[in-house]
């Protein structure tokens, strides 16, 4: 997960995660920041990466070095590792957030973040599963049945050939936006045909949004949609095509 444009110097910083009930940022993670010749841009490359680095072949330029890290401690580790490979840094100032400027202790502030990652088999596995349930509860036994379901079902039940999935941190519902979404306490749930294939998203808490491919080349004959609020009846809305 990075920090949006909004962040300043910050920008392109990558952080650990999310906390999952608060919503707030959890630390950086140590890293070199080099400006590509190609692009202009900076782009980040965390300290277990730096060993392996070839960043002649990534067209980076060695000026204008920024190194992030959660503590002096690891901000050292991250200039033993640049030196390792031969890379010389010398720190010439302090990279100030400059969001931060005139907050005080204990201030909010919102930023933009961009959220990249990698789904694990097992993760990706128990959610296709929540989602195929969900359809099922909905479709009913005739449709899951269908051999169309096979993939998704192997997948689930023996770990045979994955199904494409992805997540961001975009918004679930259409009247949502990037700066205002409904309460946090929920779980989303929708199964809908689009671009040629059925695809199952899942979220929760209005942070992650999972998306999957269930289908490839299919649709389904009803589209369906949840919205489950603890102490609260199932909002659940429906589209017969």
């Amino acid at each position: 997960m990075t920090l949006g444009e909004d962040a300043g110097d910050f920008a392109g910083v990558v952080v650990s995660g999310v906390d999952g009930k608060t919503g707030r940022l959890l630390k950086p993670l140590p890293q070199v920041h080099f400006l590509s010749e190609k692009t202009g841009k900076y782009e980040a490359v965390v300290k277990e990466e730096i060993a392996a680095l070839k960043w002649e072949e990534r067209d980076y330029s060695l000026r204008g070095l920024r190194v992030f890290a959660p503590s002096e401690e690891e901000h050292a580790a991250v200039i033993a590792e640049l030196a390792k490979v031969g890379i010389p840094f010398t720190r010439k100032s302090e990279l100030r957030p400059t969001f931060l400027e005139g907050r005080k202790d204990g201030d909010t502030v919102d930023i933009g973040v961009n959220i990249e990652g990698v789904l694990d088999h097992p993760t990706k596995r128990a959610l296709l599963k929540v989602l195929f349930n969900f359809t099922a509860y909905h479709l009913g036994d005739v449709e899951m049945l269908r051999d169309a379901w096979d993939k998704a079902r192997n997948y689930i039940r023996y770990d045979r050939d994955p199904i494409g999935a992805r997540i961001s941190n975009k918004p679930f519902w259409g009247n949502e936006s990037e700066s205002w979404r409904y309460s946090n306490d929920s779980c989303n749930i929708r199964v809908e045909n689009e671009r040629g294939a059925v695809i199952g998203t899942i979220q929760f808490f209005n942070l992650y949004t999972y998306e999957f491919k269930m289908i490839e080349h299919y649709s389904i004959p009803k589209e369906v949609a949840a919205r489950f609020t603890p102490g609260e009846q199932p909002q659940v809305g429906f589209k017969v095509l």
